[in-house]
């Protein structure tokens, strides 16, 4: 995985000279006043390429490194575009930083259950979740945000709007592990994610409602030290199995699993409906 993942480097620099890109979709403990609603950003129609994943087996990896390892303090936030197409019979995750140790304790996920989706974080004081509703078959912004400190909490906004908060007193752990999208690896024989995915974005520090607002608007300063994590999936058909990193980190990643040769585990890429 690790020499696929180099051999693209050298790459990168061409392919993501392209400013950001504009897309949207969309929209319970903690969710917007219709004042603070009525504020809200309006939606956005998505534009280029994205992941296609069919339920069966289609995975991306990112292999692990130290700058998308959860940060000492602060906070964290997940935030990606992404259309369910169908709730999975079984939970599963749509992106997550998966635990690899004897201790299967995934630090941060957004999940797809049966009846909902949900962000989970998972650390040495226990679990905790916060459930959030999408719609099937809509293109959805969705941003998951842990904030650390005195006082822990996490937040969820659909479309730039806050669709739930709570306290919490989970403390996650700095972890060397991958971040997986469409399942988690040692889930075998669970159902994967169903729809569409884009630009997932890690950030090291707690978005607030008008950071989340601005990433959702494509309105991002690709060169900032906190964004570890950005993948657009727009890169050319020849590189089937490689999605390069927008962010200064370059932890590009790997579509489908390696080992796998002919690999039927690479989602496929796709145009958005306002494709290009």
């Amino acid at each position: 995985m690790l020499t696929l993942v180099l051999a693209v480097v050298t790459l990168s620099a061409s392919l993501l000279g392209s400013g950001p890109r504009s897309k949207a979709g969309v929209s319970v403990a903690g969710a917007e006043t219709s004042a603070e609603r009525s504020r809200s950003a309006p939606a956005r129609a998505h534009a280029g390429r994205c992941l296609a994943f069919d339920g069966i087996d289609d995975v991306v990896t990112v292999p692990p490194a130290p700058s998308i390892a959860y940060p000492k303090k602060g906070g964290w936030s997940v935030e990606l575009w992404v259309k369910p197409v169908v709730y999975p019979g079984a939970e599963t995750a749509i992106v997550v930083q998966e635990s690899v140790g004897v201790v299967a304790r995934d630090p941060y996920s957004i999940r797809a259950h049966p009846t909902h989706f949900s962000f989970r974080v998972d650390g040495v004081d226990g679990q905790d979740e916060l459930a959030f509703d999408l719609p099937l078959g809509v293109w959805s912004h969705v941003a998951a945000v842990y904030r650390d400190g005195d006082a822990r909490s996490l937040a969820v906004f659909v479309n730039g709007r806050r669709a739930g908060s709570k306290a919490t007193s989970v403390r996650i752990e700095r972890r060397l592990d991958p971040i997986r999208i469409g399942n988690v690896g040692r889930e075998f024989g669970q159902p994967h994610f169903t729809g569409l995915v884009d630009d997932v974005r890690l950030w090291s520090r707690p978005l607030d409602r008008k950071g989340v607002r601005a990433a959702m608007a494509g309105d991002i300063d690709r060169s900032s030290p906190d964004l570890r994590l950005w993948l657009g999936f727009d890169e050319p058909s020849d590189m089937a199995q490689i999605a390069l990193d927008r962010s200064p980190y370059q932890n590009h990643a790997v579509l489908g699993e390696p080992s796998v040769q002919p690999n039927p585990t690479a989602p496929r890429r796709t145009l958005g409906p306002a494709g290009r």
